[in-house]
């Protein structure tokens, strides 16, 4: 158990930033960036204090703290340990900066953020789950819950594909509180909405002969009683995009959720009416990522075009944009104070980036 523990805190390949201290250079007006990640980065999650950013990879061969400028190394796990091959997908830090959640291949696993050491893990390699097993990950605001969003082989609708599976958790134990495993596709973002009050889900939708849209799924956030079912589109015929939704983003007033999808904009849905309120149309051929500015004025996007896009919520105008080098960016977050904005991406198991933008000179240019 021990060393299967080890293994999956590896898989981790978090490195922490003292994002606090960063600023952008007046001959690097546009990013830093970070390429000391062996593979493709797949998570970030900054700590609520905003001085720290966790990243998770494909595939790496050390956990470590890195201190802009200067690379100083620390533990936060085993570093300079060997490498472990396993995989991890995502990963989220409590609201009150306790526990960091890692979803990795074999295993979703929550630890003690200050001691390193594990409190529990749910594994994901028996027959209720099939890879990439959980995707996503997400606190309840009050840090009570964790919610997993993932694939089930043992669900699935009329195309045959992996179904979605959504496993709510107590944050402290781990003990499943409740299971919502009707879901026809693979769901692959979640979130709660600020306020507490709703739960989220995004799903793939599917291709092929028998295609199906993405949709958007919410339920009461206590009750787990569904509450609205949204589709991407009325029908799909076969060899249309089908919009999967690929992320999933609560405004601070948890009264929009942004949308990231494969068919190209950024839909704005309305929470109150349950339908789009605008689109924002920039990105080609999809968005994969989107994320609310504390301030719920900026919306930030990014898409398979290696593009990241700024945006004006209110009169959905584009801001800024601005490249991104790597093949794939799979992840964009936002620092709590709003003046920086981080994203991670990669080229598989050949290398993994990240570079973070100071979002005051990217909004006044």
């Amino acid at each position: 158990m021990q060393r299967h523990s080890r293994q999956l805190l590896l898989a981790a390949l978090s490195v922490v930033f003292h994002a606090a201290s960063y600023q952008v250079q007046a001959d690097e007006p546009h990013a830093r960036e970070f390429s000391w990640h062996a593979s493709e980065v797949t998570g970030l999650a900054f700590v609520p204090n905003g001085t720290r950013l966790i990243s998770t990879s494909l595939r790496d061969d050390r956990i470590s703290t890195i201190v802009p400028g200067a690379e100083a190394l620390s533990s936060i796990g085993n570093a300079g340990a060997e490498l472990t091959g396993a995989r991890s997908h995502a990963v989220a830090v409590s609201p009150d900066g306790t526990q960091v959640a890692i979803a990795g291949f074999q295993a979703t696993t929550v630890y003690d953020l200050n001691t390193r050491r594990e409190q529990w893990q749910m594994s994901t390699t028996h027959d209720d789950y099939s890879p990439p097993f959980v995707i996503a990950l997400a606190f309840s605001p009050d840090g009570q819950k964790l919610a997993t969003s993932g694939s089930s082989s043992r669900v699935g609708g009329p195309h045959g594909y992996k179904g979605g599976l959504i496993s709510i958790r107590d944050a402290a134990s781990g003990d499943e509180l409740l299971r919502i495993d009707n879901l026809s596709h693979t769901a692959g973002s979640i979130a709660y909405s600020p306020d507490g009050k709703l739960l989220v889900a995004g799903t793939y939708g599917a291709g092929g002969e028998l295609p199906e849209p993405g949709e958007l799924r919410l339920w009461d956030a206590s009750s787990g009683e569904l509450k609205c079912v949204w589709k991407a589109k009325d029908a799909v015929r076969a060899g249309e995009n089908h919009a999967a939704f690929h992320e999933i983003s609560f405004s601070p007033d948890s009264r929009v959720i942004a949308i990231a999808s494969s068919d190209g904009p950024v839909r704005l849905w309305d929470v109150a009416a349950e339908n789009v309120a605008s689109e924002l149309k920039g990105h080609s051929p999809g968005t994969n990522r989107v994320v609310f500015h504390p301030n719920g004025r900026i919306l930030a996007s990014a898409g398979r075009d290696r593009t990241i896009r700024l945006w004006d919520v209110q009169s959905t105008q584009q801001i800024a944009s601005f490249k991104f080098e790597s093949p794939k960016i799979n992840a964009l977050r936002f620092s709590p104070d709003g003046n920086i904005l981080a994203a991670g991406g990669g080229n598989f198991l050949r290398d993994g980036e990240v570079r973070m933008w100071n979002i005051q000179e990217l909004t006044s240019r």
